[in-house]
């Protein structure tokens, strides 16, 4: 998307050692900080007792006229918008010229076509200005989804304390957020909550570890590692295509000779599940480079099964979201992997980007506390949300396709399947427990059913065959990329997607 450059702006080269111990000079590059001066101050019927001297203490300490400032910057030369908020100034709260001055970074960013990095450190709202305080915090909300509606992603960094209207805003509402190990993280700051709830906090909540472990960071990462890291998630979005040999591929497996017997369902099965097999995290350790992981639900779970994040493939920026068999509960998706694979689903979306998913799962995760958090709507929900994605989808079953779980992020543009995967609708232990109420016979029930990539090929179910070798694999990948990128509207691919769903296995239909 193109922006229209807003007014001029005055610049103000602030050095990484002005102003405030709490400058990140780790993250940007040395100097490059451009302070945009939005000139504005609260009128005088925001009073509270000694409020106006505690601004001027504040002031006078600080050398500081607020508690953000906003600005531009570099990051090994990746262009940035940067909101900083700074704790030494009466807490690093939100109040009103602090939420103007978001705002306005957000604003100013999107009509620069800037990501937006927020160094949040922050206290909440500013009690003496009260309510003029804490609608702030819509105001920086819709600041921010204008901005996000541009297509530009948000990060936020959470270092010691994060707390209240600014994280409960625009700061949770990023698309990667960074925790720094030691930091208190939580909408009620600890002294609060336990006031609130009349009783000392138990230890589990309130820190970047907690915050981590519940799915709410993608990261947590010391402000030394932090400036790499993120350089490797800005690269990952810059695209650099490399040019593609002439495309040579066959559309499916070649005819067996007389002299070749068709090895087993079953035999199919073992050599799909086999430990020496590679599965989703080696897949795109080995198809990607700039690779940055994305971690978490936002709604307090982890799904270690599931690998998401953003990356190039041949130097085209993709989404991705693969299944690893190796992690997790066995490799089964759990509810929070779902929500964790929409989360990215979304996001490429936005920065309108292809989405790659790797298949390779036993199937959705079956036990008590899946079902307890709805695993059939979650289900559901990922299908839903393939489905109608206004951006090209690409699906490779590069293992085992068990059941619902797997095909909810296989309802791509282009569903393909590996040389020597499976993708059935049930696991044949599961399909033996129902037919023969005998698990042991799995074997034997295996042979029952079509699941071999040139069977379901046959039947319509994907649309090609594609070697196990990843290099080849890349290359195909890569091919339907700028095959689907070229299409000149969005709204193609979700039509052309839903067409080919609504007739999915409707050349067996009889008339």
């Amino acid at each position: 998307m193109r922006f229209m450059p807003i007014s001029p702006v005055n610049f103000k080269v602030v050095s990484a050692s002005d102003n405030s111990q709490d400058f990140p000079s780790n993250l940007l590059d040395e100097h490059s900080f451009e302070e945009w001066p939005v000139d504005i101050s609260a009128d005088n019927s925001l009073f509270f007792p000694t409020y106006q001297k505690t601004l001027a203490n504040a002031r006078a300490k600080t050398a500081l006229t607020e508690s953000v400032r906003v600005g531009r910057a570099n990051l090994q030369e990746h262009p940035v918008a940067v909101i900083l908020c700074d704790f030494s100034f009466i807490g690093g709260s939100l109040g009103l010229v602090a939420g103007e001055r978001i705002a306005f970074g957000f604003e100013q960013a999107a009509n620069l076509g800037l990501p937006v990095i927020s160094v949040l450190s922050s206290g909440g709202a500013r009690m003496q200005e009260g309510m003029i305080a804490l609608v702030q915090m819509a105001k920086t909300v819709v600041a921010a989804r204008t901005h996000a509606t541009a297509g530009l992603l948000q990060i936020t960094i959470c270092r010691d304390p994060t707390a209240g209207g600014m994280y409960a805003s625009f700061g949770a509402l990023a698309d990667v957020i960074i925790a720094e190990p030691e930091a208190t993280i939580g909408f009620a700051g600890p002294i609060v909550a336990q006031t609130l709830l009349n009783r000392p906090l138990d230890g589990s909540s309130h820190t970047a570890t907690t915050l981590f472990a519940a799915g709410g960071a993608d990261a947590l990462l010391n402000p030394t590692a932090q400036r790499a890291e993120l350089a490797c998630l800005l690269q990952a979005l810059q695209a650099d295509p490399l040019p593609l040999p002439a495309q040579q591929r066959p559309t499916q497996q070649p005819a067996l000779t007389k002299k070749q017997a068709k090895p087993s369902n079953w035999d199919a099965v073992c050599a799909a599940r086999s430990p020496t097999r590679p599965s989703g995290k080696e897949a795109v350790a080995a198809l990607t480079t700039d690779f940055f992981r994305l971690r978490g639900d936002r709604a307090g779970g982890d799904d270690a099964s599931i690998v998401a994040g953003l990356g190039r493939l041949h130097g085209r920026p993709v989404g991705i979201i693969a299944q690893d068999r190796k992690s997790g509960a066995a490799g089964q998706t759990t509810p929070a992997g779902f929500r964790l694979a929409r989360r990215t689903a979304l996001l490429s979306e936005r920065l309108e980007l292809p989405l790659l998913t790797f298949i390779d799962t036993p199937g959705a995760c079956p036990n008590e506390q899946a079902e307890r958090q709805g695993q059939a709507a979650e289900i559901a929900q990922t299908f839903a949300c393939l489905l109608n994605l206004a951006t090209p989808i690409l699906s490779v079953c590069i293992g085992e396709g068990g059941s619902g779980g797997a095909l909810a992020l296989g309802c791509g543009d282009n569903f393909a399947m590996q040389e020597s995967s499976v993708f059935y609708v049930l696991s044949p232990e599961g399909a033996a427990t129902i037919l023969q109420r005998d698990a042991t016979r799995a074997p034997e029930v295996a042979e029952l059913f079509r699941f071999t990539p040139a069977e379901l090929l046959a039947d319509g179910i994907i649309d090609e065959i594609v070697p196990d070798d990843f290099g080849e694999l890349s290359l195909t990948i890569a091919h339907h990329i700028d095959e689907l990128s070229a299409i000149d509207s969005p709204v193609k691919n979700r039509q052309y997607r839903l067409d080919r769903w609504r007739k999915a296995g409707n050349n067996h239909l009889k008339t």
